[in-house]
This record gives structure tokens, C-alpha cells and sequence, in this order.
């Protein structure tokens, strides 16, 4: 947002000298927590903000079908095309699906390469996971539940002091956001099953702007 879109955002309104934003930013919980970025919308708190859709496959259920489909392909560049596409191939109910949120979408902003178990104990093997509380995201829970795991509902603010504390024993996250929270302090263990690329973040913007 802060280093792509918005410079990018700028240089095109340059272009014509018309118009100029001025970009008031707000990170981490300031404006809206966790899982309010719907409402803060809806209700002009906010204008533009990323949606991490995983959590909103009830008002967005188009696009829960890398979710649907684990063990695909963790080429997120084929599932940014494949996504794409299906936007572009049924535009209308895309749109009709942002519009009922007073919402227009901008683009996918985010796609992870794979989901990995960070776990307080060794994992060796899938059936490991019999007996232990895992966190996710919600959606991606029925894809460890056959082993015998509770899947716990959660998100990354929470992940480092759940693990922490016993709240659950693993946590399932990408790389990248694993390494931002410092998953690996409190679960230095790691399992990777190749769960596969999901999209995360749509980038949108209030429909009366």
C-alpha cells in the first residue's frame, strides 16, 4: 500500500496535474482491529484498507476457492492468474459481491506460497498433530481436523502469545508472515505438509468515494 500503490497512485494524478491525494495512514490496529476492516469501510472510518478476506468467506465467498482446494499449487503467480481470470471471467457477481458492502475492489494484493505448521514441540509426521491445538485462520481449519487437531480460530496479532501461553500448541501461517510475528520464538519446530498458495488481501475502497 504505503510503498507500491500509493507512489504509483500519485504519479498517475501528476500526469494530469487535476488532482492530488493527501494519504492519511493508519497501521496496526489504529483506526479498526483485526477482523473490522469491512465495517470501518461501510461506515466512512475508513476509505481505502486491505481486506483479509479468509475471514470473511461469509460475505465474500468467491473467494474462498484456494481454500477449497489445498495441496494444488504453490506457484503464487499461477494462482494470481487463475484469480484473475475468474475475476474477469464473472466480473458481474464480483462486483455485485463488493457493491452489497458499499465496497469496490481494486486488486488481489496478496497471494501466499504456503501455509506451514509452526509448532512448541517436534513434528515429525502428520499424524503428530493428533491431540494438539492448532490456530488458523478459520477456513484452512478442516484441512488438519482429519488428523485428530482442535483447530483453534485466530489470526497473526495473537499467534506469538497464544503459543506462548498454551492456548494452542501450533500455529498455521506463511513464511513471511511467520517471520514478521516471530512465530519461530515461541515454535521453533516446523512442518511442512505443502498445503499449497492462497490468496489473502484484496485491496478496496469505499463505494461512495
Amino acid at each position: 500500500m504505503v510503498d507500491t500503490f500509493e507512489p504509483k497512485v500519485d504519479a498517475q494524478l501528476a500526469k494530469t496535474g487535476k488532482y492530488k491525494i493527501v494519504w492519511n495512514n493508519a497501521h496496526s490496529g489504529q483506526v479498526v482491529k483485526p477482523r473490522g476492516e469491512i465495517e470501518a469501510v461501510q461506515g466512512g472510518v475508513a476509505d481505502i484498507s486491505p481486506v483479509p478476506t479468509v475471514f470473511h468467506f461469509d460475505r465474500v465467498p468467491l473467494y474462498a476457492m484456494p481454500y477449497h482446494t489445498p495441496f494444488t499449487t504453490n506457484d503464487v503467480g499461477l494462482l494470481a492468474k487463475i484469480l484473475g481470470k475468474m475475476e474477469r471471467d464473472y466480473t458481474d457477481d464480483y462486483n455485485t459481491t463488493w457493491a452489497a458492502l458499499n465496497r469496490v475492489n481494486l486488486i488481489v494484493t496478496s497471494n501466499v506460497d504456503d501455509y506451514v505448521l509452526f509448532s512448541t514441540k517436534p513434528l515429525k509426521k502428520l499424524a503428530d498433530l493428533r491431540g494438539l491445538k492448532v490456530g488458523a485462520a478459520g477456513a484452512n481449519i478442516p484441512w488438519i481436523t482429519p488428523t485428530g487437531a482442535a483447530g483453534v480460530q485466530t489470526n497473526l496479532a495473537d499467534g506469538y502469545n497464544s503459543l506462548q501461553t498454551g492456548i494452542y500448541q501450533v500455529n498455521m501461517a506463511w513464511w513471511q508472515a511467520a517471520g514478521s510475528f516471530k512465530l519461530c520464538e515461541p515454535a521453533p519446530h516446523v512442518l511442512v505438509l505443502g498445503f499449497g498458495a492462497n490468496s489473502v488481501v484484496n485491496l478496496t475502497v469505499n463505494g461512495d468515494v
